[in-house]
């Protein structure tokens, strides 16, 4: 489960894409990916209104989502976790220029070109306390999480080209810790993940920001077996996909803090209504459906499909309207349930504001 942890707390964890040389795929394919984040869902490449302008016209679409902690499923009678009320995660995603000759890029993925990609962002922070079962002691955490990523258009997979995560984090350590002290441990760290072109091969800096250490190393991409996609972006990856009871599909994540890739599984289920108000009053706020209006959803499961698997996050998407061509909720992520691990329960990100100037 330590595995899947890994993905939840680094990218909610919690994935950027690669579909380009080196990167294809036996159970999907760059086909599998379509821009649902536009009305129009047959348009695969960055529409000129995504492309964000200070202060102009184009803007951000801006997601905040209310946190909440579901006990209800945690099953560990050594210890416990206990959330603050009132955090809140807010994303944004948007079109913007990405220079390759940039003085932070490696120096051999440089070159003097520049392209229009996009970038998703997320940041969060929570706080709370650990309580240790037999003697009611109690460790306090404030923990918060950062990640942009800058990734290619539909028509390209979603390719990868720079990810950022910044970690402040207190994990559980141990299933049955033997004391209060053993219940957790504390990280603070960041990442700079860097592709290069042909998504080929990735370059990844580390800094331990409790002890200034830093290190570099690079990966080879070249024998990823599936769709390639950096663990910052995964959600939006998901978006892309036609949710329904039919899909499987296994995908590879990079996920920085294990230097490597991994294969997951995204796993759909048939659209059901949507009764949750708090996100209906969010999508006809935004104007993107009509106060009594109908609204269905399709929750996605993502699961590790290695050895010690763990638990699986499920991912609520607003679905397709029966006209395909006017994809009026723009497949928004609604909501996510994110497993903690060690059975301690259920983190919740569920919609409460929309912002877009994308297309109408």
């Amino acid at each position: 489960m330590k595995k899947f942890t890994k993905i939840c707390a680094a990218a909610l964890a919690v994935v950027c894409t690669a579909g380009l040389a080196g990167c294809t795929s036996s159970s999907g394919s760059s086909s599998s990916l379509t821009s649902k984040w536009y009305v129009r869902t047959s348009y695969t490449g960055i529409q000129p209104t995504s492309i964000y302008t200070e202060g102009g016209e184009n803007q951000k679409e801006v997601l905040v989502y209310d946190i909440s902690f579901d006990s209800s499923s945690a099953a560990n009678t050594t210890y416990s976790v206990e959330y603050d009320e009132g955090s809140v995660m807010t994303t944004e995603f948007y079109a913007c220029e990405y220079d390759w000759n940039g003085s932070s890029i490696p120096e051999a993925y440089r070159s003097a070109n520049t392209e229009t990609v996009y970038c998703y962002s997320y940041s969060f922070e929570v706080s709370g306390r650990y309580v240790f079962a037999e003697t009611g002691e109690t460790v306090e955490f404030s923990d918060k999480i950062e990640s942009v990523s800058y990734f290619r258009s539909a028509r390209n997979s979603l390719q990868p080209l720079y990810s950022y995560q910044y970690v402040k984090s207190t994990s559980p350590a141990y299933f049955i810790p033997s004391s209060a002290a053993d219940m957790c441990t504390a990280v603070e760290y960041e990442y700079n993940v860097y592709y290069n072109s042909g998504c080929t091969e990735v370059t990844t800096l580390y800094t331990n920001l409790s002890t200034g250490s830093a290190d570099e190393s690079t990966t080879d991409l070249t024998d990823a077996d599936n769709l390639l996609f950096d663990n910052g972006s995964i959600y939006t990856v998901m978006r892309a996909m036609n949710i329904t009871s039919s899909l499987s599909m296994d995908i590879d994540v990079f996920i920085p803090v294990e230097n490597n890739y991994s294969t997951y599984n995204v796993a759909g289920a048939d659209a059901v209504t949507l009764e949750d108000e708090t996100i209906i009053s969010a999508l006809v706020n935004a104007g993107y459906v009509s106060s009594g209006e109908e609204v269905t959803y399709s929750a996605a499961s993502l699961s590790y499909t290695g050895d010690l698997s763990g638990t699986s996050q499920t991912i609520w998407y607003a679905t397709l309207s029966d006209d395909i061509s006017r994809n009026n909720c723009r497949s928004t992520i609604l909501k996510i349930e994110l497993p903690l691990s060690f059975s301690l329960g259920t983190l919740e990100f569920t919609l409460k504001e929309v912002t877009s100037h994308f297309d109408v």
